[in-house]
């Protein structure tokens, strides 16, 4: 049975690992074939929209484009505007989607715990001024204005991440938040060391009255690590930055990130997680994080107070799945207990060296 233009591209939309190379074409019985072309290359998706637009209407012929996972049919004398709204609403819902079996579902305690946290942080009385570093889809921004949009609440959020994708993922989501001033930045967290970018964080959003940092904090770690340097050492400048840049009266940074208790807890989950992209069509299983290349919530503790931030809450939970996650809620204090031993405090038997 041939497939309609229309048909054809409900089909790629709904493709269920979509980037897989599953379409090699023709995809329509009788003579009607498809040029299959992967435009990732392109450094941004309106500059590989607009060349898909021109060589479809050039040619005479219809294409099929990918990008970023996201493919799409691309007819003779399509509107390049119609074309860029249906580009980014199928990425918002395949990757969003995605997200939300892949990460959410699967941890769904462990995000429960994360947005409790960020609720309790958010006023209705004020503007709320949110920070959010790494900020992927936008998990915090929803928990942050979801369940009080209704009531009014309004604020600001600026959201950092490295990923343009990811962000144009939350700049989508936040088309439902009409309270809410939305910006972003496509930037790597270790920026914030940087005087400018501190001030372009002011000059949009004032001092943040709530830093976040939601599975981010093991990556940016990595991201910068040098042979040689401690486990989280390089986050301490930035980690100092941050303090400096949160608001001194309401100002709370809340860290999540997920850890092992013991090796048998790693084996358990790292069993299913290198199963997962085999069931998805990949050849290649992938592995987790090993367990000493996370840092443990102690650890983060440390890191934080070490950087002049007060910890007064750290919540943990567990799943069957053998990970953990942690929750460390810390303020800007007004001043530092001048008496306290950080390392016993902490129970640290190896200081990160900056």
């Amino acid at each position: 049975m041939q497939l309609s233009h229309e048909e054809l591209d409900l089909l790629l939309e709904t493709d269920l690992f979509p980037g897989h190379p599953d379409f090699q074409g023709p995809l329509l019985e009788g003579t009607e074939t498809f040029e299959l072309r992967d435009l990732s290359s392109y450094l941004r998706y309106e500059t590989a929209l607009a060349n898909a637009k021109q060589d479809a209407t050039y040619s005479g012929k219809p294409l099929i484009v990918r990008y970023s996972d996201v493919e799409l049919l691309v007819e003779p004398g399509s509107n390049y505007p119609e074309l860029r709204d249906r580009f980014r609403g199928r990425e918002f819902r395949q990757f969003s989607d995605a997200y939300d079996r892949d990460y959410i579902k699967p941890l769904a305690l462990f995000y429960d715990r994360v947005s409790g946290a960020i609720e309790r942080h958010i006023s209705d009385s004020r503007e709320n001024s949110v920070l959010s570093i790494g900020a992927g889809t936008g998990f915090e921004l929803e928990s942050a204005f979801q369940d009080r949009h209704s009531r009014g609440t309004w604020g600001v959020f600026l959201g950092v991440d490295p990923s343009s994708r990811s962000l144009r993922i939350l700049e989508k989501k936040a088309e439902a938040f009409e309270r809410v001033v939305t910006h972003t930045r496509i930037a790597s967290a270790h920026s914030l060391k940087v005087e400018e970018v501190r001030q372009d964080i002011i000059n949009t959003i004032g001092l943040p009255t709530l830093v976040t940092c939601i599975r981010a904090l093991n990556e940016i770690d990595a991201t910068n690590r040098q042979p040689g340097d401690d486990l989280g050492a390089r986050l301490i400048p930035m980690l100092r930055a941050l303090k400096n840049l949160t608001c001194s009266v309401h100002g709370t940074i809340i860290i999540a990130d997920l850890y092992f208790q013991n090796e048998e807890a790693y084996q358990r989950y790292a069993e299913n997680f290198r199963q997962s992209p085999l069931d998805k069509g990949s050849h290649e299983p992938v592995n987790p994080k090993l367990p000493e290349e996370l840092l443990m919530p102690k650890q983060v503790g440390y890191l934080l107070e070490r950087s002049g931030f007060l910890v007064n809450n750290i919540s943990y939970c567990h799943s069957d799945s053998g990970v953990s996650g942690y929750v460390i809620e810390a303020v800007r204090p007004v001043t530092f207990p001048f008496y306290v031993n950080l390392e016993e405090r902490w129970e640290m038997t190896e200081i990160p060296q900056s």
